[in-house]
């Protein structure tokens, strides 16, 4: 597949979220799979790709190995990632993730003034 000014792939390994957690090692400038893991997964479950244009959004299980193609573009490609956690999960030392604070459920007219 070909990409071009406006499109990307990713790239993703269906079913891999079912394999257990793997370890992130440095690759080159960034974190990535072992990729001794990743191979092996690759004899069980085929790549597949998904063609994408500008505007875009693909949701998926944090665990599902995943890449891009490079951005060619010019453009920026954004990346959200959300993480929730349940109340009674509150952290027990302090560190970057914030201790669990009970949200105010307010009227929508609240909201609106």
């Amino acid at each position: 597949m070909n990409n071009n000014e406006n499109t990307f792939l990713r790239i993703v390994l269906p079913g891999s979220h079912k394999c257990g957690r793997i370890e992130h090692v440095k690759i080159a400038a960034q974190q990535g799979a072992d990729m001794n893991r990743v191979e092996e997964i690759r004899k069980h479950f085929p790549l597949e790709y998904i063609k994408m244009e500008p505007g875009d959004a693909l949701f998926f299980h944090c665990n599902l190995l995943h890449c891009s193609s490079a951005n060619t573009s010019g453009k920026r490609r954004w990346a959200l990632l959300c993480a929730y956690n349940r109340a009674d999960n509150d952290p027990i030392w302090d560190h970057h993730n914030p201790h669990y604070t009970k949200l105010e459920k307010v009227s929508y007219s609240s909201i609106m003034e």
